[in-house]
């Protein structure tokens, strides 16, 4: 079992994972539970701004999930940390592509996060996941 995603997303190929040490603050910024999301996931109730936190939280760099589990990042309001976590980079991505497809990332980063996930599922490609044919 592993707890991260080897996935082609934005045109690059990227290794993806929602950092458990970062799962506290993704559930305040959340403001739920990462297993509800899941679920909602699963069952296709999300909304564009679920998606948009779990691939926020998936692209995070060491040092800035560092920042966010420490005090000072617990406690830094949300406006100040969206420049920290990358926000325009996901936001402007998901303006120019279907949404859809990357639920089912989010899904899948979810699960590997809160479960691990098997080598065998633990990838994404988003050619595929559009319908581009192999």
């Amino acid at each position: 079992m592993q707890d991260y995603i080897n996935a082609l997303f934005g045109g690059q190929q990227r290794h993806l994972r929602l950092r458990r040490e970062t799962l506290a603050a993704f559930e305040r910024e959340l403001r739920g539970s990462a297993h509800a999301l899941l679920r909602r996931l699963a069952q296709g109730d999300w909304t564009r701004c679920d998606v948009e936190l779990v691939l926020e939280y998936a692209m995070l760099t060491d040092s800035t999930a560092e920042a966010l589990t420490g005090p000072a990042g617990l406690a830094m309001p949300r406006t100040f940390r969206g420049p920290l976590v990358g926000r325009t980079e996901v936001q402007r991505f998901l303006d120019a592509h279907p949404i859809a497809p990357y639920a089912v990332l989010a899904a899948r980063l979810l699960e590997a996060a809160l479960y691990g996930i098997e080598a065998d599922a633990a990838h994404f490609d988003e050619g595929a996941e559009l319908g581009a044919v192999a």
